[in-house]
């Protein structure tokens, strides 16, 4: 006999007056080959998972078929490992195409990777099975303990912005580190609020191997203050807590008032005290850039000396000579403002 032949079983009976009738079976198929189990999947849909979140049930999803003699039966069962039942004991099932949804309770499933192994049997008594590919319960979120996120300000100008500030006011660059997870992050996401963006939805905004984000063509109000937050996915879709980081928007460097504001003092043996208190004016914190010359916007006597207050001492100076001062406050943002007057010692 041949694999997919057909056979037929003949009778022929004869009775004490030499009368005889035959009958000949319906024909039977050989079969020698075992099912074919075409897949075995993880979760319950029609796409295999590799993680999943659930300790307390699992499913699983498989199909089937022998063209020759047909599924008699199938059995199902769990195991760390493809072909072993150390899980879930085997399970008879009369599908040969089905979806199950397995009990866990009880059993310690965390961080462990299971694996679904269907037998099926035909009706000739042949065998065979399949394992899946495994799936890992994870039910813990990623950490976000020792997380942080920067908002990266790049200055406009030579001078550098302040932590929490930038001038631009279309674009956002951030990064972030520290989202941990023994399974590996799948994706982080991002949400800007603040200002006009009352309300404003998680969007995908890196990989476990993209820690930053550079957004452009957004619209950020002027000296308003947001918040970008970040979280990460790990493989089973759990989200960790949000980490934020606030930054404030300035576009408009600071404005100068009227020079009375700028007052000099002069004492003995060429010092002067120096005062600008008053005459810068802006929204965020102020420090400035002090130089001194014989020349305008010279800095010979003096160079670029910063501080944060509006004031200082000089010394010493000489007498009868003009002296071009200069003072550029610098905002939190980067941008600058230049005053320049002359101090004249006698």
């Amino acid at each position: 006999m041949s694999h997919g032949s057909h056979i037929y079983v003949t009778v022929t009976s004869k009775n004490a007056a030499e009368l005889t009738s035959v009958v000949t079976s319906e024909p039977i198929l050989v079969d020698m080959t075992a099912p074919i189990i075409h897949s075995v999947l993880d979760g319950p849909s029609e796409y295999d998972i590799d993680f999943g979140s659930d300790d307390k049930s699992i499913s699983l999803r498989w199909s089937a078929s022998d063209p020759e003699s047909g599924i008699d039966y199938c059995e199902w069962a769990i195991g760390l490992e493809p072909g072993l039942d150390d899980v879930l004991p085997s399970t008879v099932s009369s599908d040969s195409e089905s979806k199950v949804i397995a009990d866990l309770s009880g059993v310690m499933v965390e961080g462990q990777k299971l694996f679904s192994t269907v037998k099926c049997f035909n009706n000739v008594g042949r065998s065979s099975w399949k394992a899946s590919d495994g799936v890992t319960i994870v039910t813990e979120p990623p950490s976000s303990l020792v997380a942080v996120v920067k908002v990266k300000a790049v200055s406009d100008t030579a001078y550098a912005t302040l932590d929490g500030y930038q001038s631009q006011n279309s674009s956002i660059k951030a990064s972030w580190e520290g989202f941990m997870d023994p399974f590996g992050i799948h994706f982080y996401q991002c949400r800007l609020t603040g200002g006009s963006l009352s309300t404003s939805p998680w969007k995908r905004c890196g990989s476990a191997s993209e820690e930053h984000l550079n957004w452009l063509n957004v619209t950020l109000d002027d000296d308003a203050t947001y918040s970008l937050s970040v979280r990460a996915v790990n493989q089973a879709d759990l989200i960790s807590r949000a980490i934020t980081q606030n930054f404030t928007v300035e576009t408009s460097k600071p404005r100068s008032q009227d020079l009375t504001y700028l007052t000099s003092a002069w004492h003995g043996n060429g010092t002067v005290d120096l005062s600008w208190d008053g005459l810068f004016v802006s929204s965020s914190p102020l420090y400035f850039e002090v130089s001194i010359g014989t020349i305008l916007g010279g800095s010979d006597v003096m160079q670029w000396v910063e501080t944060m207050n509006t004031g200082m001492r000089v010394s010493p100076l000489v007498s009868h000579t003009d002296y071009y001062l200069t003072v550029t406050a610098i905002n939190a943002a980067g941008l600058p403002q230049t005053v320049n007057n002359i101090i004249y010692y006698v």
